[in-house]
């Protein structure tokens, strides 16, 4: 189960929406917009790029 997945379950199980309310309302969701920007963020920093990749991207310069 990839991390991000891991992460938004345990902020829903630990929110007003799951189980155990630990975390309240407003601030649950705040958690979980700041968790999802970071992955996102993440995912991008980390993308790699490829021959396909570069092709596309020069196709598109045309």
């Amino acid at each position: 189960m990839p991390t991000y997945m891991i992460v938004i379950t345990l902020i829903s199980y630990y929110g007003s929406f799951g189980l155990h309310k630990v975390i309240i309302f407003p601030i649950d969701t705040i958690i979980a917009a700041i968790v999802t920007l970071i992955f996102h963020y993440w995912a991008v920093y980390s993308a790699f790029r490829t021959k396909a990749v570069d092709q596309i991207m020069e196709e598109m310069k045309k």
